[in-house]
């Protein structure tokens, strides 16, 4: 057995599989990734040793989807199915207690020094000006690449705008409806 990040520690075991409310319980230690809703499928990791684990239901015509099973993939499998390359698997995840140690720190940060927290603004991304966030027609534009590959692949980007500055670049023949 090949030691990674802190496998000393993993509750993965040597264990191939897991099913049923074993798979319940055992889901509960990882991290979640990815979903592939299509397939019913949902792609976790652990946050000891680095291991890739998804899971599925096999016996989808049962009542509810039928038992969960959960199966560590091989490397193989993960480029395959979820197309994440080795290069990726060895990278370092931000556990939970990292991130809530962060938020942690960064909310007494904000208390001593008297901050208060700031809401996001938008900029219009046809003429560059802030949008407010009391203002009407706001709108959104989602961007997807390689839209003609699997859609594991799609990269998608939102982007913010002034309704009136999407109308004003959109051809006259395309029909609008707001």
């Amino acid at each position: 057995m090949v030691l990674k990040g802190n496998s000393a520690m993993c509750s993965c075991g040597e264990e191939k599989q897991y099913e049923g409310n074993n798979c319940i319980g055992f889901l509960k230690k990882l991290i979640k990734v990815s979903d592939n809703a299509r397939e019913w499928k949902t792609l976790y990791k652990c946050q000891d040793c680095g291991e890739y684990w998804e899971l599925s239901y096999p016996q989808s015509e049962l009542h509810g989807g039928g038992p969960p099973l959960v199966c560590k993939l091989k490397t193989e499998e993960l480029k395959r199915k979820w197309g994440i390359g080795l290069k990726f698997t060895r990278k370092l995840a931000l556990t939970k207690e990292k991130l809530t140690l962060f938020q942690r720190k960064a909310q007494r940060l904000k208390k001593r020094k008297g901050m208060e927290t700031v809401k996001p603004r938008f900029q219009c991304c046809f003429c560059g000006k802030t949008i407010e966030r009391r203002e009407k027609n706001i709108c959104t534009l989602v961007f997807t690449s390689n839209l003609d590959g699997h859609e594991e692949s799609h990269i998608n980007q939102q982007f913010f705008c002034h309704a009136k500055c999407f109308k004003k670049r959109v051809h006259r023949k395309i029909p609008l409806y707001f």
